[in-house]
């Protein structure tokens, strides 16, 4: 998970306008943007050369949450940070 932060620093976060980040929304769209016709499309050497999609694909042990699952529940962890000007955030030790 580190890796991946340090990737988005590295490709997306530098590439950032203003218009980008003008807004939660405009940042998303960026960030998925970016996700969809960058990163997943790029092949990994941590994953034997193939793209994450393709490695995706293939795996039998993806699977989507329970609907009966509380995942308001689940994701009750909530910790405040503050943004830095490169726009990551520290927890525990970790950048992200």
């Amino acid at each position: 998970m580190e890796r991946w932060f340090k990737t988005v620093r590295g490709q997306l976060l530098i590439r950032l306008t203003n218009d980008d980040t003008g807004s939660l929304e405009a940042l998303n769209r960026r960030l998925w943007a970016w996700v969809e016709g960058e990163y997943h499309q790029t092949p990994h050497h941590g994953l034997d050369g193939v793209t994450p999609l393709e490695k995706w694909a293939q795996s039998d042990s993806v699977r989507f949450p329970d609907p009966h699952d509380d995942l308001d529940n689940l994701f009750l962890f909530e910790e405040r940070r503050k943004v830095q000007k490169d726009r990551t955030v520290s927890l525990n030790g970790m950048v992200y």
